[in-house]
């Protein structure tokens, strides 16, 4: 068993001498025909391919990471905003609304970026952004959508008429009514009135003695308000 072993790798050691000194000769040969010129031309040829294929895996392995939009809200009633966030080290940042590029900035010591006088459209406004280092670009960061919301919704009352007189025979509770604005809230007498997808609201109000305000109040979602006032008066 152990001569079979030790002939094993007599044969292999033999194998390779053989090899070694053919590859010797080959390259003996080559210099003949060809000249060492060739031969340096041939390994300069060859350490470029693996230089190429080492550079391309790097490249590939090199990941940026996409910035950290920190935006807090869905709607705004001003048409400049300041769109601020983080980002990672060496990165600069590219900001785009509504798909195109409107600002580039490189972050501060502390790796935060803040685009100031961020222009949006009345509407719908979506906002995304970008990172590079060097040529290199990240995929876009988390999508915003911003509602630029710029006139106050309207209210129109149909129940009660200002200036309305209820007595004792009526009941002391009546129905507050009207419509707004479909994405807004309506408030009577900072009570919240019930809305219905169409932006009409409805609320049972409960009268005293004599003169009775009624503030109505709606709001969207951009915090624009408009407020009406009326007046109704019950007698016992």
């Amino acid at each position: 068993m152990r001569s079979r072993i030790r002939q094993s790798k007599d044969s292999l050691a033999k194998r390779n001498i053989f090899l070694s000194i053919g590859g010797i000769l080959l390259i003996f040969v080559l210099i003949i025909i060809f000249g060492i010129p060739f031969l340096i031309n041939l390994s300069l040829f060859v350490e470029k391919k693996i230089d190429k294929s080492t550079t391309g895996q790097s490249d590939a392995a090199t990941y940026i990471a996409p910035p950290q939009l920190d935006i807090s809200y869905t709607a705004t009633n001003s048409g400049v905003i300041t769109v601020g966030g983080t980002g990672q080290e060496e990165q600069t940042i590219s900001l785009y609304v509504n798909n195109e590029r409107v600002k580039e900035q490189e972050l501060t010591d502390d790796l935060s970026f803040a685009f100031d006088g961020i222009r949006l459209q009345e509407g719908t406004n979506e906002i995304f952004a970008k990172a590079k280092v060097a040529k290199k670009s990240s995929n876009e960061s988390e999508h915003f959508t911003i509602n630029y919301i710029k006139d106050a919704p309207e209210i129109s009352v149909e129940t009660p008429a200002d200036g309305q007189s209820f007595n004792g025979g009526d009941n002391r509770t009546i129905t507050v009514s009207g419509k707004t604005r479909e994405s807004a809230k309506v408030t009577v007498n900072g009570f919240w009135a019930v809305m219905q997808p169409d932006g009409t609201f409805s609320y049972r109000l409960g009268l005293q003695d004599g003169e009775n305000h009624i503030r109505i109040v709606s709001e969207d979602e951009a915090t624009n308000r408009t407020e009406k006032n009326l007046k109704v008066t019950f007698s016992p």
